[in-house]
């Protein structure tokens, strides 16, 4: 086996996890994250040979990542984002919890892809590359070709977002 293959394999099985994980979360369905990880990591066969190491591996499996992901949304066709009713028809809404008790700020997944879909692609992708997978902010950046400041100002609008979001519904909730 020569070097590239051998990169590109412990390049596989550093970050496969990784980067299923943010697939997941960014496309919601597992047999699409399970087809765009293949995608990603094809392509990431395809270009390793091209590849000067100007940032690190994981940084660009993630924006390899990242492209596929976003070109799966847009020619899925197929939206994902689940109203209220619909969580409710499954059994899934959130419970109407007493305010004095500390498990109503206890978010289910459900929740949390629900709050991260109202998201820009963007803000989503560098809150959770940051927050979710634990990269710098200048990984993130590498993997989004982006500048480290970008990152910092999307991650800053999503937590914003999401916090007015949340400060919102548990306001509703509570009425």
């Amino acid at each position: 086996m020569d070097d590239l293959e051998q990169r590109f394999d412990r390049m596989r099985e550093l970050n496969c996890a990784l980067v299923y994980n943010y697939l997941y979360r960014y496309l919601g369905d597992a047999d699409d994250a399970s087809d765009a990880l293949s995608e990603t990591f094809r392509r990431a066969h395809r270009y390793l040979p091209g590849f000067r190491g100007e940032c690190s591996d994981r940084a660009w499996l993630m924006s390899i990542a990242s492209n596929v992901a976003k070109r799966s949304k847009l020619t899925s066709g197929r939206h994902r984002h689940t109203s209220l009713n619909a969580l409710e028809d499954q059994g899934m809404a959130p419970e109407a919890c007493d305010p004095a008790d500390i498990e109503h700020l206890v978010l289910t997944r459900q929740e949390v892809d629900r709050y991260l879909l109202m998201l820009s692609h963007d803000q989503r992708s560098a809150l959770w590359m940051r927050e979710g997978l634990g990269m710098t902010d200048e990984e993130v950046a590498a993997a989004l070709n982006v500048p480290v400041g970008t990152v910092k100002s999307w991650v800053w609008r999503a937590l914003a977002k999401l916090r007015r979001t949340c400060t919102q519904e548990l306001a509703g909730d509570a009425i």
